[in-house]
């Protein structure tokens, strides 16, 4: 009986969208801060592989934070409301919005 690979394009897994078959059953891979990666699917499904590497870059990931593109298609961690930001900016919610609009950055 001859291995047939299931076609999983298109599918999310973690933080990488399959694209497209490669060679020796690896898939190329989309994370979500944009760079590709080619590697097995079973290490993606399994989620011994979650992202491109991104991850393992960011010093300090809070528990419980979970992955978001911004407005700018940037990586970034959603765990903080802005009235969080606002107690640790030690300023008001409605300038932590206003900052973001201008900027689309938190920091004061």
């Amino acid at each position: 009986m001859a291995n047939v690979r299931k076609d999983i394009t298109g599918e999310t897994f973690y933080w990488l969208t399959a694209i497209e078959p490669a060679e020796n059953y690896k898939w190329l891979f989309k994370c979500v801060c944009g760079n590709s990666i080619v590697t097995r699917s079973a290490n993606v499904k399994d989620g011994h592989t979650k992202s491109c590497g991104c991850l393992r870059h960011k010093k300090s990931i809070p528990k419980g934070a979970r992955p978001v593109i911004d407005v700018f298609n940037r990586l970034r961690f959603d765990y903080k409301t802005i009235n969080d930001w606002a107690l640790y900016y030690g300023t008001t919610p409605s300038e932590i919005i206003k900052r973001i609009r201008e900027t689309g950055e938190v920091s004061i």
